[in-house]
């Protein structure tokens, strides 16, 4: 029996922007598979980017120390 597993690279996210303001609360809404749980585990670092730039609080969090244990605390998920 021979198994053949092809990589493909695949981007999940393409061209997201935002701006979240301090106090406001969001909702992400979107069709299935569409990156969501995706996007949320970048933000918590719970994920590593492989392009791109997350931008907290005008820091680039990827060149800096990032307390992301007080970011965790503030993001949530429901699946």
């Amino acid at each position: 029996m021979i198994f053949l597993i092809t990589l493909v690279e695949l981007k999940v996210l393409y061209n997201v922007s935002f701006k979240i303001h301090q106090g406001e609360v969001i909702v992400i809404i979107r069709p299935f598979r569409s990156g969501k749980s995706t996007l949320l585990c970048y933000i918590n670092k719970l994920k590593s980017m492989t392009s791109g730039e997350l931008i907290m609080n005008h820091l680039y969090t990827h060149a800096l120390q990032v307390d992301y244990y007080l970011i965790r605390q503030d993001t949530k998920m429901v699946s």
